[in-house]
């Protein structure tokens, strides 16, 4: 336990030094998360990430579908994790890995989940990016899937593409 601690305090010093004056996660930019993908990915001993499908969303419910991609992302790993902080208050985790700890907001305070997240979340905008390609209309490289005013307009307007989920709200 006292490793763990002088790990993650560690951790935490590090990923300050490279993020200077910003909280963690939580005030970084699009851009400032690319930027710092490649270091955050080299820092870690191990990362993934994973994901379902818009029909597995659809099928499964959004509550099954993330606990579809944490077990894939959790298989994807080069290590089996004997732990996990969870950033909110809902278990997806519990029974993938023996002790889950939940933390509200824990991107912004906890190295490992503000360096998951930023992880997580430049892999999909780069997926969202690729998509933008394929459909334009819904400008996917803006505003990453997001419900922003003109995503909600080119739903009107077009209806959803082939890569949205049917039973999102705004369907």
């Amino acid at each position: 336990e006292n490793y763990l601690y002088a790990t993650s305090q560690l951790a935490q010093t590090t990923l300050r030094s490279v993020l200077g004056q910003h909280e963690l996660d939580e005030l970084l930019s699009e851009r400032e998360r690319e930027r710092m993908f490649d270091r955050v990915a080299n820092w870690c001993v191990a990362w993934s990430v994973g994901s379902a499908s818009h029909e597995e969303c659809d099928d499964l419910g959004m509550a099954e579908a993330q606990r579809v991609a944490t077990r894939r992302a959790l298989a994807a790993l080069a290590i089996q994790p004997d732990a996990a902080i969870v950033d909110g208050k809902w278990d997806f985790v519990g029974g993938s890995v023996p002790h889950v700890e939940m933390r509200v907001k824990a991107d912004a305070t906890c190295l490992p989940v503000a360096a998951a997240s930023i992880l997580a979340k430049v892999t999909r905008d780069r997926i969202m990016r690729a998509h933008a390609e394929d459909y334009p209309q819904w400008h996917f490289g803006t505003n990453k899937g997001y419900p922003c005013p003109l995503h909600r307009t080119a739903l009107g307007g077009y209806g959803p593409s082939a890569i949205h989920r049917r039973s999102w709200v705004f369907m």
